[in-house]
């Protein structure tokens, strides 16, 4: 039974990871498999049959799409590739080394790829459908490169397919050796077997661990989204099963996740200074109370000071259920992402800070979505275009009204305000108990002035914490330095950008601010998430 949670309202990927055989068929053996290119279209449209039925077999929603990942040897490797052009699937190539390097490699025998192979390569990789060329693999030794994209592919993949010959012998850097390291990772693997049957190709397959296949799913955060429609102006340039563009898609995300952000913002902050103040009221009627002997003079203050602490203690009670201060950080995460993917627009770049950055588990889908999106949406971009980017990346994120450089300085000082304040205010509440304290134990004043002194000896005590508390809950200490520290960064990245000849060069430098941008939302988050009203 399929519940909300398990049915995302925007696209979310479903990696597929493959390995496979490069010789499925050997003709020394098999006099029939004499003609492999005939052999390895068949085996191509049995995975295709096989592909199309995934879906079902893994109980995915409309929402939920593929993205392949796999090599790009001869053989196995080959009909995956065409298989996933067929469907339009969106693909990635993970390679031990340069594609050059890679279709000019030799085995213990002979060259991995014959001309006409390189070129069956060559023209697969230039194929809409690819969306990535990633060298996985910094290794001297061939096996170790083979066994570190292995590796690779199994980390990055929600489910593996793989395609063995019936007495495949295993390898180092192999498919059989990429199948035990998912076993070992816990990852479902649909093994499919093949052999001849009267010169046809029969594939069976069957399932490892699919009980372990973890559906992606979106942040409860993200519950009862507006789902979105592909953009029609800006159609998605593979066309895959009506997917949004990643501007479309990040902008959709980052509207929801900013309205949802400033609705939890205030939802806490006003109940931090409600629960705060009404703590201090409560405190100034028992100090009055404390003055009166009869009943009738304790009834008027006692009882607002019961309504009081009532009244703070289950707004604390209902913020702590409902996890406002939660809610309020993922939203924001969430928020900042999209607008990340905004700011990058149609720079082709691999946002490896993704998946480097201490993002919160369950992001993990979302992260690869927009990932996926972002290279399938920028994969044919134009290099020549690079100073158009650069110039609508520098005014609109950076330097530009809104832009991240005047939002930190504003915010920078408006931190540094609010905390001097803080403090002075902090200073004057406990040099004033310190004076009320020493006043009423000395008798400077005679009697005359204890029955003041006594209430301010105790109502400025709480006074002082009132206002380190309020201080900690808007995280003031932390976004002063944090802010300037940003400051420095962005305005020195800002001339460097100025500066930049090369698109590589601007490539690097717009990883590194949105790197460091959403790294600083990443610990303010860590920062959110546990701090509470104290």
């Amino acid at each position: 039974m399929s519940t909300d949670h398990d049915n995302p309202s925007i696209p979310l990927v479903v990696q597929l990871g493959f390995a496979g055989s490069r010789n499925l068929f050997d003709s020394a053996v098999d006099p029939e498999s004499a003609n492999p290119g005939h052999l390895e279209e068949q085996v191509c449209q049995s995975l295709i049959a096989i592909i199309s039925g995934l879906g079902s077999e893994l109980k995915l929603s409309s929402q939920h799409f593929f993205c392949g990942i796999s090599q790009i040897a001869i053989g196995s490797d080959t009909a995956f590739t065409r298989a996933c052009q067929h469907l339009k699937i969106p693909q990635r190539i993970f390679l031990p080394q340069h594609l050059d390097e890679y279709l000019n490699a030799t085995g213990r025998q002979s060259p991995d790829f014959s001309p006409p192979q390189k070129q069956a390569a060559r023209d697969l990789v230039a194929s809409p459908h690819i969306i990535q060329q990633r060298v996985v693999s910094d290794s001297a030794e061939r096996y170790l490169r083979f066994s570190d994209t292995n590796s690779e592919i199994v980390r990055v993949s929600d489910v593996l397919l793989c395609l063995v010959g019936e007495d495949q012998s295993a390898q180092s850097g192999g498919t059989l050796e990429l199948i035990e390291i998912a076993k070992k990772r816990g990852k479902p693997i649909l093994l499919v077997t093949v052999h001849l049957h009267n010169g046809t190709p029969v594939l069976t397959p069957q399932w490892l661990n699919l009980h372990l296949f973890q559906l992606p799913v979106l942040p409860r955060q993200l519950h009862g989204m507006p789902s979105i429609q592909p953009d029609s102006d800006q159609p998605n340039p593979l066309g895959i099963h009506n997917l949004p563009t990643a501007q479309g898609f990040a902008e959709h995300l980052k509207m929801h996740s900013s309205r949802m952000a400033k609705a939890h913002k205030g939802l806490f902050k006003t109940a931090a200074l409600i629960i705060i103040s009404t703590h201090i009221l409560a405190t100034v009627c028992a100090v009055i109370a404390v003055q009166f002997r009869e009943m009738h003079g304790l009834f008027w203050f006692l009882v607002p000071e019961l309504v009081l602490l009532a009244l703070g203690f289950t707004i604390h009670r209902r913020l702590h259920r409902r996890e406002a201060s939660q809610l309020w950080a993922m939203s924001r995460l969430i928020a900042e992402l999209g607008r990340s993917q905004v700011a990058v627009g149609q720079q082709y770049l691999y946002l490896e800070y993704l998946f480097q950055l201490p993002f919160p588990a369950s992001l993990r889908p979302l992260l690869r979505t927009l990932s996926v999106l972002h290279l399938a949406s920028t994969a044919g971009a134009s290099v020549t275009e690079w100073e158009v980017n650069r110039d609508r990346y520098i005014q609109q994120r950076l330097a530009g009204n809104n832009g991240q450089i005047e939002f930190y300085a504003r915010e920078s000082a408006r931190s540094f305000k609010l905390l001097r304040k803080a403090h002075a205010a902090f200073n004057v509440f406990s040099l004033g108990a310190f004076a009320a304290a020493f006043c009423k134990l000395t008798h400077i004043f005679g009697h005359h002035f204890s029955s003041i002194l006594g209430p301010l000896a105790i109502l400025l005590p709480v006074l002082a914490v009132a206002v380190l508390s309020l201080a900690a809950a808007f995280d003031l200490e932390a976004r002063k330095h944090t802010f300037n520290d940003m400051l420095v960064f962005l305005r020195s990245q800002h001339k460097l950008l100025n500066e930049a000849s090369t698109a590589r060069e601007f490539g690097r430098l717009v990883l590194e601010i949105e790197s460091r941008l959403l790294g600083e939302t990443v610990n303010w988050y860590s920062r959110r998430s546990f701090t509470g009203i104290t």
